[in-house]
């Protein structure tokens, strides 16, 4: 046993030491989220779609985000920040033009996070087709809720 550890005992210990070191190597968990908000001029079509995920997942690998048709919207959720320029360059080929693009702010962030005011999530009841079609719903819904909200502030 003595024999075995002394010979091993310089790997153990470097692998040790490197475990410890992965550990605080993730700098991207400390960066702050930003939750966007992107409305189209025109519908998005296929390639349109296409597009738009190239671009974004361009910025950011590690993004996340909900395209929503019917609303000719789209909310992507990322730790760096998304140039508006750069991502209708992208986005050009599909003839598909950005409107609007801002970032929510963060007490509006905080709301869509709480489960009263916020953007729907994914609840699994172990039934998936009837929690996708759920999800599907609730989604059309606060998106409808949300695009008539933000079409009468701009009317007045």
């Amino acid at each position: 046993m003595k024999r075995w550890l002394t010979r091993y005992q310089p790997m153990i210990t470097l692998a040790v030491f490197l475990g410890f070191l992965s550990m605080g190597a993730a700098p991207s968990d400390d960066l702050p989220e930003r939750d966007y908000e992107i409305h189209f001029v025109g519908p998005i079509s296929d390639a349109g779609e296409k597009y738009l995920i190239e671009g974004l997942i361009y910025q950011d690998p590690s993004v996340q985000f909900w395209i929503d048709r019917p609303t000719q919207s789209a909310l992507a959720r990322t730790q760096v920040s998304i140039d508006r320029a750069v991502l209708q360059t992208t986005i050009a080929p599909s003839d598909l033009i950005i409107g609007y693009m801002g970032i929510l702010h963060q007490d509006v962030a905080m709301q869509q996070k709480g489960a009263d005011h916020g953007f729907p999530g994914y609840i699994d009841t172990g039934h998936p087709l009837i929690d996708q079609a759920n999800y599907l719903k609730a989604k059309a819904d606060w998106f409808a809720g949300h695009t008539v909200k933000a079409n009468t502030a701009t009317d007045q």
